[in-house]
């Protein structure tokens, strides 16, 4: 599909990772990113058609705050675990940007 798109000319670059997993090509990707600005979602995510624009613009009001990313709050949508759904209530309570750093590898 992606060799398609770029043989009709879309603006898409394919990248390989070596097969190291989804954890080295996110990387991969990363470093080889020319925009001002890059945002991540796994191919199962969805999000309302406005996310980006008001991620962005919470970006802008806090740089002067010396705010360098910004995040949104996950919603979920079909029928998860409950250990999965006090995850999520926990990752939306994560409001503070120190909470969100002191809890980024748990």
């Amino acid at each position: 599909v992606a060799r398609r798109l770029v043989a009709n000319g879309h603006r898409l670059r394919l990248l390989a990772s070596g097969g190291r997993g989804q954890g080295a090509a996110q990387n991969l990707c990363l470093e080889s990113a020319t925009a001002d600005l890059v945002s991540l979602m796994d191919a199962d995510d969805r999000c309302p058609a406005d996310r980006f624009s008001r991620l962005r613009s919470a970006l802008e009001a806090h740089r002067a705050e010396g705010w360098d990313a910004v995040c949104s709050a996950i919603q979920i949508f079909g029928t998860v675990s409950a250990g999965m759904a006090r995850y999520v209530d926990w990752q939306n309570s994560l409001l503070d940007p120190d909470e969100i750093l002191a809890s980024r590898f748990v």
